[in-house]
């Protein structure tokens, strides 16, 4: 079996783990937060689920590892928060789309 296809049924059995949806959602990202940040901070059955992850390439292709969420959640939040954040309006072709 080659990596590829390993990774992918690897993907697609976690998929299929209803428990990590729905109402637990929360208490999942808040372990892999955890993990991110420092994988000695999350139990030892759930920093083997997450690093097998890190195994997994993402959906683009790219074989990085993920980084902690939180830090950059933030800086967007204080950027808003300081209001030096501009919205930037279309025009031409991409905003005469929009019209038809």
């Amino acid at each position: 079996m080659s990596d590829s296809t390993s990774s992918a049924s690897i993907y697609h059995a976690y998929q299929g783990n209803t428990y990590l949806f729905g109402g637990n959602a929360p208490y999942v990202e808040e372990m892999y937060e955890n993990y991110l940040a420092n994988p000695g901070s999350v139990p030892d059955n759930w920093r083997s689920y997450f690093d097998a992850l890190q195994n997994v390439p993402a959906t683009d292709g790219s074989t990085t590892r993920d980084v902690p969420h939180q830090p950059v959640i933030n800086a967007f939040a204080e950027r808003a928060k300081q209001g030096t954040t501009k919205v930037v309006q279309a025009s031409g072709a991409d905003s005469e789309l929009g019209r038809q």
